[in-house]
Order: C-alpha cells, then sequence, then structure tokens
C-alpha cells in the first residue's frame, strides 16, 4: 500500500509543483490507514490536491485522507549566474563626511554585476553576454572621465561606491536587456583593492 502511494505521490509531483509529500500513516494493527498530502502554505492547488486524494482513497478506500498545508521551505532555488564587467574613469568625493568634505581624488572603477536566471532563455543562454554588457557600459560611460558628484543622480547624495552599486543595479534592472534574468548583485571597485556590493531585495515567492 505504501509504494501504490509513492507511485501516486510522483506521477503528481510535476503537474502539481505545490506538492510536496504525500504520506500513508497505519495504526499498530495497520487497519487504520490515513493518507496525508502536505502543500505549500502559499500555493492555491486545494481543488488539485482534492482530486490526488480521490485518487488515493480508490487504492484504500477505507483509508482517512486531509489535506495539510506546510510552510514553504527557503531552500535556495538553483540559479544560472551570469556576471558582466565594465570599467570607467572618474574623479569624486564625498561631501557629508567626517570633518567636512573629502578632498577631489579619482579612482580607477570596476563594475561588475552577477546576473540570475532560473532557467535559459532563447538561445540556450540565462542571459545574453552582448546586450546586458552595453547596458552596463552605457551607464559606465555616462561617469567616464567625468566627475561623478555632477551627475544628476547624485546631487544631494554621497558619490559613495555602496550608492553607486544601488545605482547601477537599478538602471542595469530596468534597462530591457536582461529578459526574465534579474540582477543578483553589483560590486563596485575604487582601484583595485576596495570595493562595495549591493544586492537587490529577495523577490517574493
Amino acid at each position: 500500500m505504501t509504494r501504490a502511494g509513492d507511485v501516486v505521490a510522483e506521477g503528481w509531483r510535476e503537474a502539481m509543483p505545490a506538492l510536496r509529500a504525500i504520506s500513508l500513516q497505519a495504526d499498530a494493527s495497520g487497519t487504520n490507514l490515513r493518507f496525508e498530502v502536505n502543500l505549500d502554505q502559499s500555493a492555491g492547488e486545494t481543488a488539485t490536491a482534492k482530486k490526488v486524494l480521490e485518487t488515493l482513497l480508490a487504492i484504500a478506500p477505507e483509508a482517512q485522507a486531509s489535506i495539510v498545508r506546510r510552510a514553504r521551505s527557503h531552500r535556495p532555488r538553483l540559479m544560472y549566474r551570469v556576471t558582466v564587467t565594465a570599467r570607467f574613469e572618474a574623479a569624486h568625493n564625498l561631501l557629508d563626511y567626517a570633518g567636512g568634505p573629502e578632498p577631489l581624488h579619482g579612482h580607477s572603477y570596476r563594475v561588475e554585476a552577477v546576473l540570475e536566471a532560473e532557467k535559459l532563455q532563447q538561445y540556450d543562454v540565462a542571459v545574453d553576454f552582448l546586450p546586458a554588457r552595453a547596458a552596463l557600459e552605457a551607464i559606465a560611460k555616462e561617469f567616464d572621465y567625468g566627475y561623478i558628484n555632477d551627475h544628476p543622480a547624485f546631487r544631494g547624495r554621497n558619490t559613495s561606491a555602496e550608492n553607486l552599486a544601488l545605482h547601477f543595479a537599478e538602471r542595469l534592472q530596468s534597462s530591457g536587456a536582461l529578459g526574465w534574468a534579474k540582477v543578483a548583485e553589483v560590486a563596485v571597485w575604487e582601484g583595485p583593492d576596495n570595493r562595495a556590493t549591493y544586492r537587490p531585495p529577495a523577490r517574493k515567492p
């Protein structure tokens, strides 16, 4: 009987992603049977779960059956990750800083954007390198050989590597160059040794 329940469970998993488990319980005598269908708490597939139970009860009509909702697992999903890079040279200074504004200085910046997709897109790629890198380089070009503080996005904001990372992440995500991929993180390097990383908040399931 347990094997029959396992077979039914496997047959339903592909059609019903919210299905976490089907269990068959029995008392010590083996006569009082109970099927339990476990669903993710956020899933709206109760009607489908009832069909699963009907199938199970056809195997063991004497059994009791119930639907149990479990909290969604927080196990990370498997992802494809792609990294694109851009560089620019620019001057800046933090205006709101301990002891007053920083002296004007410059850096050789490197921006690394990590892009994430749950499945492959056209041509079996998670993200097309060429448009993604072109979009990142177009954002970097706005700062290249300039004074970052003069950029409209940084009026009234400190031009820290952290704020730059946030800016690149938001602009790249809205560029239209990523398909259904998302920006997982952006790191901005100020020279070869120091970097700041921004990770957008996790999306709600």
